[in-house]
């Protein structure tokens, strides 16, 4: 799904290249705007021949959106090109490649006025999309996203993360298994937290979450961590639609999620 600046369905290519890169900086809102590049080609209401967006180097700090419902005036996407290496987002940087292509969407807006290219499901005789997107990330980047989101989730009890060492073994190109071990401090006492859990991304760009849990061989610790494992379990089982930030959400894509496996290395303290 991609966001456009308001307005009426842009029908050249200079026109929409210029406001969707107005659109993603309003939601992505990147610490410079030139970090967001965009070209089209062939466009009119009914039909576009290519959208390319670079995102390349941008660091970026999403705001949440309702994403209007699918409907709205037809337009097919012949190719949707995604490039992001490396894109930086709530202090993780991660690699992105994607393309998607024969991408059935609708042009669609919302209460703001924001104009939207909504994927549709389904598609025509020839199917949904296609194509595939690869998402790849660091190790040491990993860990230092779960020092400054567990971080505050930690103090919120009492707790200070002092550490992080993160292991990620990949099952192939859509499933990862995560080991965390934190060093946390509470007063005088120190202790070793173990966390673990296993993504996947399916063929539809669906990520879900399972085997979560949070656990520690110190009984106090234990006792205390016992909020952060409420927390966790809602996310046990969890759908998140990853497609669904991108035209051709739906349908038949591919996916690679491509995060290297490694030892125990230790984020900066």
């Amino acid at each position: 799904m991609l966001p456009f600046s308001p307005g009426p369905v842009p029908t050249t290519d200079a026109e929409l290249s210029q406001r969707l890169t107005e659109g993603l900086v309003q939601l992505l809102r990147p610490r410079a705007a030139a970090g967001v590049a965009v070209s089209a080609s062939g466009a009119t209401a009914e039909h576009i021949d290519a959208v390319s967006i670079d995102l390349s180097g941008a660091e970026i700090d999403p705001i949440p959106s309702e994403i209007p419902a699918a409907g709205g005036t037809p337009v097919t996407v012949d190719q949707v090109s995604v490039l992001a290496d490396p894109l930086t987002a709530g202090g993780v940087r991660a690699q992105v490649r994607g393309e998607l292509r024969r991408v059935p969407a609708a042009w669609v807006s919302d209460g703001a006025g924001i104009l939207w290219l909504v994927p549709q499901p389904g598609g025509g005789a020839g199917g949904g999309p296609d194509g595939e997107v690869s998402v790849a990330a660091q190790i040491a980047d990993l860990e230092a996203g779960v020092l400054a989101i567990g971080g505050p989730m930690l103090a919120e009890r009492g707790f200070t993360l002092t550490g992080v060492q993160l292991q990620v073994e990949a099952a192939g190109t859509s499933r990862a298994e995560v080991r965390v071990r934190a060093s946390v401090r509470r007063g005088i006492l120190s202790a070793t937290v173990e966390g673990r859990g296993t993504a996947t991304v399916d063929e539809a760009l669906v990520l879900t979450l399972t085997d979560l849990s949070v656990s520690s061989a110190n009984r106090l610790v234990s006792m205390g961590l016992a909020m952060v494992a409420r927390h966790l379990q809602a996310w046990e089982g969890r759908r998140i639609e990853l497609g669904g930030y991108l035209v051709g959400g739906c349908g038949s894509t591919r996916s690679q999620c491509a995060v290297p496996a490694g030892r125990w290395r230790s984020a900066p303290r």
